[in-house]
């Protein structure tokens, strides 16, 4: 009896405490409903095509993970697919302190931001990311490679 309590408070304690911690900031009030199962990553050079696809960019996602389950950037990324999917989200670009002006001024100008260096960040255990919504009915105006999963 005395061991599964034990284990029972184990796995409760477990589950209280995520190893992600994940804030999303929408840029409006306007709650998207999700239209992907996950999110689609793009570059910074994609914006343009997101836009002419009917995309708008809804809010900012910043993710951070504990060595359980973050060992690499790629496992942030994944996180970020789903969560920015969870928020309506169909594609997400990864806003990392290694952009260069160009690519910031792309983004900026697609998007209608104000990204500024300082507003990034580096690191393998925390990241953020813009997400932005394409409607469905664009997701054919887009490539191959940049199609979202339904």
């Amino acid at each position: 009896m005395r061991t599964s309590i034990s284990l029972l408070f184990l796995v409760l304690s477990l589950v209280a405490c995520s190893p992600w911690k994940v804030r999303y900031e929408p840029r409006t009030a306007v709650v998207v409903a999700p239209t992907a199962r996950k999110a689609t990553r793009f570059l910074p050079e994609e914006s343009r095509k997101l836009v002419q696809a009917g995309g708008k960019a809804l809010g900012a996602l910043e993710i951070e993970g504990s060595g359980i389950v973050a060992e690499r950037l790629e496992d942030l990324h994944n996180k970020a697919r789903e969560e920015a999917a969870r928020h309506g989200g169909t594609h997400f670009l990864h806003l990392d302190a290694k952009l260069g002006d160009a690519e910031l001024g792309a983004i900026n100008e697609a998007f209608g931001a104000a990204l500024k260096p300082t507003d990034l960040l580096s690191g393998s255990k925390k990241a953020l990311y813009l997400v932005v919504a394409v409607p469905q009915e664009g997701w054919a105006r887009l490539p191959q490679e940049l199609q979202p999963i339904p």
